[in-house]
């Protein structure tokens, strides 16, 4: 089983997941013409045949990598049962992922930049990683809180990678403390809402 400190393989893995959940995204968002779109049944709020691509495309990657973990993912058919789980879970490091594939589909499927990609991971309900990527403005946010790192990766002029380490915190955003996401929030603070 992971422990807080070898959670390196789970890190790069996301961002790399993350990179290429943003490649499918654009590859829709360049068609949306053609994007199916849906209501969800809970709230009507839209789904898109991008977000469940992106959805099936991390799950069933991130469960080949780590096959005993949990997976929870926004447009799960199963949400409430894998709540349910993740909640109920006696495993010791019990590691849950939380994925939101497209958050902000509104603005998704009207063409505008303003969305992301968000991946995070839970080992026995506390925070342990998240990475939230914004494939128009290439810009990466991720956290490890066992190595305290945060930083941002995006492109500069020169279109080359640059890394800028930002303030860790592991403080909870009381703004957010009802939803039941991991994320990086615009403090670029790994906060947890189970």
């Amino acid at each position: 089983m992971p422990t807080k400190t070898n959670l390196t393989q789970e890190f790069e893995l996301a961002t790399k997941l993350a990179y290429q959940a943003g490649d499918i995204a654009l590859k829709h968002q360049a068609n949306l013409q053609n994007l199916e779109v849906s209501r969800k049944s809970q709230d009507n709020s839209p789904v898109s045949a991008a977000d469940l691509e992106i959805s099936d495309y991390l799950t069933t990657n991130l469960q080949q990598a780590f096959p005993e973990d949990i997976i929870i993912s926004e447009e799960s058919k199963k949400l409430e049962s894998l709540f349910e789980q993740h909640k109920n879970s006696k495993h010791a490091n019990q590691k849950t992922w939380f994925i939101d594939p497209i958050d902000g589909t509104k603005d998704f499927i009207k063409g505008q930049k303003d969305f992301s990609i968000m991946i995070g991971l839970c080992i026995n309900n506390k925070p342990e990683l998240g990475v939230v990527y914004q494939p128009r403005n290439n810009s990466l946010w991720r956290g490890l809180v066992s190595l305290n790192l945060c930083e941002e990766i995006y492109k500069n002029k020169q279109n080359s990678f640059q890394t800028k380490k930002l303030e860790c915190s592991q403080r909870p955003c009381e703004a957010f403390k009802d939803r039941k996401s991991t994320r990086l929030n615009s403090t670029h603070q790994i906060i947890s809402y189970a």
